[in-house]
């Protein structure tokens, strides 16, 4: 490839010279500097040009090519790439007759050998290196990680976010700052230290623990070194306030469901909606447990009372002090009170599922006998949630109470021989409940039945005759289990 430069010289330029080329640059000229110095700047524009075009010459800094317009970073590009040995000039083989000096032959005069003036003086090489770049929040400096990732929440002001970048040398208006908005263009800016602004914003749904942030993507360039990038992730503002009190013994109407939102004035209809259908869903399944399970048992005597709820609420997301994290900042309270409450008898007779052995001794000999149980008392549950910094979040559920099941029985008489009946039996249903490992509120809970052994006795013919026996009519189980038929999933109150 022949290049020529101001003076009318051909220099053949070569790519990756060999190691015979010496330096590169062409007897008599000493340095590299003022060798490009007899070029013109277009002239250097171009050779940078026409370097990169060539797909087997891929290291030209692509950030050079994007300033070759500016004579100073051509000029420092092409020193830079003869002192590391990527290109080298020499004459050509065949030396092409300088213009100027093109009738000296023809006179008779010896033609000159090298320039016939000295090269004009060249600059000083430019150095303009991006090495670092930093960004940092308004809210006391909070600073981007190794990662380049910093989490902010605006807040109503907004947050201007400062960009400074660290550099070797300089020229000028360097570096190049991108910063590219959510649904907005790109905006550009130069210089060392810049900023831009993350803007506030709200999100209105129940997914409030879950949310897509914002995202500001910035990108850093300069004349050389690598490229340089981070994100900014804003997250919303709303803060929420929230109490639900329901009672299934009252109609929906009478329920409360209140909801703050600030700085918002309006609440969201789908809020309440969805708060709603959270607390529904869990009573329908425990509704259906009950109907599947103890009404069969229970038919249509006693009383029921289950699922009365008090929930308490407020959150945020918030900066986490010390680092480039934001998290959800929440406090909550829950309370069943009952989850379940009853008082009830389930009968096993006068003859229905009582065994062959019982019946031997009741409706043959002595009478018509009618067991029963007795269930009374509530089981309650209690749990608390907080989150205070990204690392530190706390839980604490329990369940308490129980409900005591006694067994009892009644003789009706035939035969005057029999003289006594004693039914002996007691069991429990208890609550269970535990905070799965969570960052929002959740609740494992079950309510277990300890099973039922009954110890009868039976006194004929004024004590002379005693028979016992003790009998396992129910075999302890989960109430909730055997309604779903697997464990029971942890239950959110606010949603994941």
């Amino acid at each position: 490839m022949l290049i020529q430069n101001r003076l009318g010289t051909r220099f053949e330029l070569l790519l990756h010279p060999a190691a015979s080329v010496a330096s590169g640059v062409p007897v008599p000229y000493a340095s590299a500097e003022a060798f490009l110095a007899t070029f013109t700047a277009p002239q250097r524009a171009q050779m940078l040009r026409t370097l990169s075009s060539n797909p087997s010459f891929p290291t030209v800094d692509p950030i050079a090519l994007r300033n070759i317009h500016n004579d100073d970073v051509a000029a420092t590009t092409l020193v830079r790439l003869l002192r590391g040995r990527h290109i080298g000039f020499r004459h050509p083989s065949a030396p092409v007759a300088q213009v100027r000096q093109g009738n000296a032959g023809a006179r008779g005069e010896p033609a000159a050998k090298g320039p016939s003036t000295p090269p004009p003086t060249v600059k000083p090489a430019v150095v303009c290196e991006l090495l670092a770049i930093e960004a940092a929040c308004a809210h006391n400096g909070r600073k981007a990680n190794k990662a380049g990732v910093l989490e902010v929440v605006p807040g109503r002001d907004d947050d201007l976010i400062q960009l400074k970048s660290t550099l070797k040398g300089g020229c000028g208006e360097h570096p190049r700052w991108e910063v590219r908005a959510p649904f907005s263009s790109e905006v550009v800016k130069t210089g060392a230290n810049s900023s831009f602004v993350a803007k506030s914003w709200g999100f209105k749904a129940l997914g409030i623990f879950e949310v897509q942030p914002k995202t500001y993507s910035v990108n850093c360039t300069c004349c050389t070194g690598p490229t340089k990038q981070f994100e900014v992730r804003a997250y919303p503002i709303d803060e929420w306030e929230l109490s639900v009190a329901i009672d299934l013994k009252k109609p929906p109407t009478q329920w409360s469901v209140e909801v703050k939102i600030t700085p918002w004035e309006e609440t969201s209809l789908t809020l309440k909606t969805d708060v709603l259908r959270t607390f529904n869903e869990k009573t329908e399944r425990l509704k259906w447990a009950l109907d599947k399970v103890m009404v069969p048992l229970v038919g249509k005597q006693g009383e029921w009372e289950f699922f009365k709820t008090k929930l308490k609420f407020s959150g945020k997301w918030a900066e986490n002090e010390g680092d480039h994290r934001a998290f959800y900042k929440y406090t909550a309270g829950l309370e069943l009170d009952p989850l379940l409450k009853g008082y009830f008898l389930i009968p096993f007779g006068p003859s229905a599922a009582i065994p062959a052995w019982i019946k031997k001794w009741t409706t043959d000999y002595i009478g018509d006998l009618y067991l029963y149980l007795k269930f009374e008392g509530e089981v309650k549950l209690f749990g608390s949630w907080s989150r205070t910094t990204a690392d530190k979040s706390s839980a604490q559920v329990e369940g308490s109470g129980k409900i005591a099941v006694k067994a009892g029985g009644n003789l009706f008489l035939m035969k005057k021989s029999a003289l006594n009946l004693d039914v002996n039996g007691s069991t429990s249903i208890t609550g269970e409940a535990k905070a799965p490992v969570s960052r929002t509120p959740a609740i494992e809970y079950d309510l277990k039945w300890g099973g039922l052994e009954i110890e009868l006795t039976i006194e004929a013919a004024w004590g002379l005759v005693e028979y016992k026996r003790k009998w396992k009519p129910i075999e302890g189980f989960s109430l909730l289990e055997k309604m779903l038929g697997r464990k029971p999933d942890p239950w959110y109150p606010l949603g994941r």
